[in-house]
């Protein structure tokens, strides 16, 4: 049975510049090779789809049930925005070597305390 989790401390909407931090746990059905955790963005809607990792930890010496920490600095940009078209998104990725699937937690980057709707 594989249980993974992101928790993020101070809710989901964060400016620029702030600093992100949380927690991620885990239970695998047997230890794993690797974990990290990583702070990303990225589009979606028509056209081309990006993404780009901005910053990334990576922890050493993971157990089978674990619980670690975590702390990012957030870039000045780009902020979260719904457009028509496209639409970009931020969010922090638990990734286990091994594990298909991996676990994001959602937030909002933004200066105004809430997402920009174009």
């Amino acid at each position: 049975m594989t249980m993974m989790n992101v928790q993020l401390e101070g809710g989901t909407i964060f400016k620029p510049g702030e600093t992100i931090t949380g927690q991620v746990s885990w239970y695998l059905d047997k230890r794993p090779k690797a974990a990290r955790v990583r702070l990303f963005w990225y589009t979606m809607g028509k056209g081309t789809e990006d993404s780009q990792v901005e910053e990334q930890q990576v922890f050493d010496k993971p157990m089978q049930q674990d619980n670690r920490s975590f702390k990012f600095k957030l870039p000045i940009a780009p902020y979260s925005f719904s457009g028509t078209l496209i639409s970009l998104r931020w969010g922090v990725e638990l990734d286990i070597k091994g594990v298909k699937e991996v676990c994001t937690k959602e937030f909002v980057l933004s200066p105004f305390d809430k997402e920009i709707v174009l």
